[in-house]
């Protein structure tokens, strides 16, 4: 009796959660926020739900791998990010917390990157210079405005220059590499439920 009821249990677990794929699929697919540009005058709170975080896991979260480490919150980077040291790369890293029930976007160059801080240009789609834009560390609410700036720019059709050796490097400029970013910075906006109608407070106050 036992092992039928937990044959029936699993099958009921495989379907409820086959329902949440299929469900979420239609949803991001319909999303009409995924073009939506961020206010970078707006302060997040950075806090998740359970539900954010349930969607997250089993839905979101199948399309990236995911790095656990005792004791330490959980990475998610999406599988489809270009993994290269010859040429300059600009990745997102998903940080969950579900024991702080907080979540963060850090940004991550690759080792084309020798320096811990260095100037990135920001062109329109006309080739007109609009801001120079500064990489560097900093503190979790500096790297999400930094990550939104540039996700901006990919909604608009901005393009990304950076110097290295007197020789100017495109960045974020395949296909593949701008939606690699711009759907991870869409699904971190969800688990934050960032588009929430609600005010939120954020626990870190206005960035210097």
């Amino acid at each position: 009796m036992m092992k039928v009821l937990t044959n029936r249990y699993s099958t009921r677990t495989k379907y409820r959660a086959t329902l949440l794929f299929l469900l979420g699929s239609i949803l991001f697919s319909c999303n009409p926020e995924k073009e939506k540009p961020i206010d970078l005058e707006r302060i997040p709170s950075f806090r998740t739900t359970e539900d954010s975080r349930l969607f997250f896991k089993n839905v979101r979260g199948l399309y990236y791998d995911l790095q656990e480490e005792k004791d330490k919150p959980l990475q998610y980077r999406i599988e489809d990010r270009i993994q290269s040291d010859t040429t300059p790369q600009l990745h997102l890293c998903i940080v969950n917390d579900p024991n702080t029930s907080r979540a963060f976007v850090l940004l991550e160059p690759n080792t084309f990157f020798e320096e811990e801080s260095f100037p990135i240009q920001v062109y329109s789609a006309e080739g007109t210079l609009q801001d120079t834009l500064i990489y560097k560390k900093g503190n979790v609410l500096q790297q999400f405005e930094l990550s939104a700036e540039f996700y901006n720019g990919i909604l608009k059709n901005d393009s990304l220059v950076v110097q290295k050796d007197g020789k100017s490097w495109p960045l974020l400029t395949k296909e593949e590499e701008r939606e690699a970013f711009r759907i991870t910075m869409v699904d971190f906006l969800r688990l934050i439920n960032y588009w929430n109608k609600k005010p939120q407070k954020s626990p870190y106050g206005p960035s210097m």
